[in-house]
């Protein structure tokens, strides 16, 4: 049997590396040095960015679409946004006065920006895994995979240079190669050429030079 379009394979995927590099970077960084503490908040910007474009698609297209033909069945998942958008604006919180800190203060800081990023991180993956094995099968259940196409080319629209500056550094590298191809040769068709060459150029920046020659042979770029 063919295996179903998944619509939260990329974009989650992506996610699981974001927050995994959020981890590292909290963890790892040095208070007394300046420039891995702004490398290491502009990791968690970009990934807040991230965060806050995934919700937002999920809370306007998403799950409103499925609530159509399957009513209630994202309740559970929708309560979850809420708790975890709030948090999300914690650390935000967090991270600007970490960064704007004097060094002999950031020592504590960073210490509560880790270990409340590690906390949150532990409650979105279950939240991914929750929708995996339950919103995901409701998709399935509820529409054909044409139909499926067009809601993940609504998502791609909806998101604006900003979403995608956040988002994307992180999808492209967390995908194999045909996934990554796939989804580009998708986005070739849906975007005008000059957004696509952005993205292209992008993935140049993100991607090694073997994962990017790789990609680009095969869009045959």
């Amino acid at each position: 049997m063919p295996a179903r379009l998944d619509p939260f394979a990329l974009p989650h995927k992506g996610l699981r590396l974001a927050l995994g590099r959020l981890i590292a970077a909290t963890g790892s960084v040095d208070p007394t040095d300046d420039i891995g503490v702004h490398a290491a908040v502009d990791i968690a910007r970009s990934t807040f960015g991230f965060l806050r474009a995934h919700a937002r698609i999920e809370d306007q297209i998403f799950y409103p679409a499925l609530e159509t033909r399957r009513p209630g069945v994202t309740s559970v998942a929708t309560a979850e946004h809420h708790g975890l958008e709030a948090q999300v604006e914690q650390l935000a919180v967090l991270t600007e006065l970490t960064v704007a800190a004097p060094v002999p203060e950031r020592f504590a800081l960073v210490a509560t920006l880790y270990a409340d990023a590690a906390r949150f991180a532990g409650a979105y993956l279950q939240h991914l895994d929750m929708e995996e094995r339950t919103i995901r099968p409701a998709f399935w259940d509820a529409y054909a995979d044409e139909e499926l196409l067009v809601l993940m080319g609504q998502s791609m629209a909806a998101m604006n240079p900003e979403d995608r500056q956040a988002a994307l550094p992180y999808i492209l590298p967390a995908l194999n190669v045909h996934e990554r191809v796939g989804w580009l040769s998708g986005m070739r068709g849906n975007l005008p050429l000059p957004v696509f060459d952005g993205i292209l150029a992008l993935a140049e920046k993100v991607l090694s030079a073997t994962e990017f020659k790789a990609t680009t042979t095969r869009l045959g770029q």
